[in-house]
């Protein structure tokens, strides 16, 4: 998953685009929220800094639940990683990361919300569709995580360049 990541942010870097749609995992959605997705992210993200569509009650997610009484976008602290839509002043910030500290991607999504942090965006889960995000893992998750001591140190060296 880092390589995917790294991939897109670099090409990013090297286009003209106006704010990133990232996938780094399985997810299903509808053709309405795809649509609905392509339009939000070609127009002008303002104080936005990562928006993602709100996963269903069956999704593996950690941080945002479903919740059948959310009606309306709302800001939280962090986004799941496998579905966002970044902002480009975001991405601009973003350095690849190395894979000898991170070869899966895990916690690449708090990386992300501490950059947007640091520039004093929002993060947001849109509750106009549901995304669903299967729970079964593409990886070995205790081997994933022995990286995590060396990858928030590489994160907080540059969440303290910005």
């Amino acid at each position: 998953y880092t390589n995917l990541f790294n991939h897109a942010i670099r090409k990013f870097n090297n286009g003209n685009y106006a704010n990133l749609i990232i996938i780094t995992s399985d997810v299903i959605m509808s053709k309405e929220a795809i649509e609905y997705t392509s339009n939000f992210a070609n127009g002008e993200l303002g104080k936005i800094g990562i928006w993602s569509l709100q996963t269903d009650k069956l999704s593996r997610d950690h941080s945002n639940p479903y919740d059948a009484n959310k009606h309306n976008s709302y800001v939280t602290t962090c986004i799941e990683g496998f579905f966002q839509v970044m902002n480009k002043v975001v991405v601009k910030k973003h350095k690849c990361i190395p894979l000898e500290i991170n070869k899966f991607g895990v916690c690449i999504d708090i990386y992300s919300a501490e950059i947007s942090a640091q520039l004093n965006k929002y993060l947001v889960i849109d509750t106009h569709f549901n995304i669903h995000h299967p729970q079964e893992k593409g990886y070995d998750y205790n081997e994933a995580h022995n990286y995590d001591c060396q990858f928030f140190k590489w994160v907080i060296e540059q969440i303290n360049q910005i």
